[in-house]
């Protein structure tokens, strides 16, 4: 009887999948079913995952394409049905810490909470992985997790969850950044979640992954989640977070992009948020002796320069 349901959405990813898979595989901890959700993909990433049903932890779903979201609540769905405690996701471009399960589930066990979490850190090949003092964990608000990184504390994966957070939850479907609709109102449900103090999640820089695809649509969706998260903060009184989200220069700049090009109406005001950016900057010390608005104006171009070399050096997308 598994005691946790590890769910990967599988799509476009054959170059890497088995690289995914095998490093679930051989997880020091080895209860756990392997929940690998073929997408439609039209490459041979299902017959990949077919070739793993040797193990009898991995079971393959195989669905016409209808996108991340769909894919992690068919996975959501089977998971539900089993005998699993919790849940964990995995992208299928991406590869885990040969102990980060062990390490999560240990954290929660040790704290008897619901979540467990890691730190990431990107990477552009394999190097193997290195060793980690794995007892480094600590309880912490999911409020401080967002702040110590928002990054981490917006996607799916470098999670361990009690699978009851998604009784109710699902990834809504249709959306691009459907990370930002829903890991804070699974994290924020929880007075405490346990931090592995490491980075045991290996986040690849895949050129031809999802996240590359740039759209009027994926701006737009950042933009909508973005505003709902943060009107949940302030609407349940996480006023940390909330001023943290709202007062960063580079949402800020985002909102500005995205009133520009018309992406979304004009909920604040140009004007407003102009103003935003510049008393941000200013409480954040970052001052152009006296010429704020200089920078302030600036600033939207910068990001979008910046961006643009990451895409070039990195191929990674805003």
């Amino acid at each position: 009887m598994p005691e946790v349901s590890i769910i990967v959405p599988v799509y476009k990813t054959e170059h890497y999948l088995r690289r995914c898979i095998d490093s679930i595989l051989i997880q020091t901890f080895t209860n756990f079913e392997l929940i690998l959700v073929d997408d439609g993909s039209p490459d041979l990433c299902g017959s990949i995952c077919d070739d793993y049903k040797y193990d009898g932890r991995v079971k393959v779903i195989h669905q016409a394409n209808a996108g991340l979201s769909a894919a992690r609540n068919a996975g959501i769905e089977l998971a539900l049905t089993s005998s699993s405690r919790y849940i964990m996701f995995v992208d299928s471009d991406d590869w885990i810490h040969s102990a980060m399960l062990e390490s999560l589930i240990n954290g929660i066990k040790q704290y008897r909470i619901n979540v467990g979490v890691c730190w990431s850190q990107k990477v552009s090949e394999y190097e193997g992985e290195q060793n980690y003092d794995l007892n480094q964990c600590k309880l912490i608000t999911p409020e401080e997790f967002f702040v110590m990184s928002p990054a981490d504390a917006t996607v799916a994966w470098g999670k361990v969850y009690n699978k009851q957070l998604f009784m109710d939850a699902r990834y809504p479907v249709g959306r691009i950044h459907e990370d930002l609709f829903l890991t804070h109102l699974l994290l924020f449900k929880e007075e405490l979640i346990a931090l592995i103090d490491q980075p045991l999640y290996y986040y690849f820089i895949n050129h031809n992954g999802l996240s590359n695809t740039s759209s009027m649509k994926k701006k737009k969706d950042a933009i909508e989640g973005q505003r709902l998260r943060l009107q949940y903060f302030k609407e349940n009184g996480f006023l940390r977070a909330f001023e943290y989200e709202y007062n960063n220069p580079s949402c800020i700049a985002r909102e500005l992009e995205a009133v520009d090009e018309g992406i979304v109406s004009e909920i604040e005001k140009k004007s407003a948020l102009q103003k935003r950016l510049r008393e941000t900057l200013k409480n954040q010390k970052i001052s152009l002796a006296g010429h704020e608005w200089l920078y302030e104006l600036a600033y939207p171009y910068l990001m979008k320069a910046y961006w643009l070399k990451e895409a070039v050096k990195n191929r990674v997308k805003f």
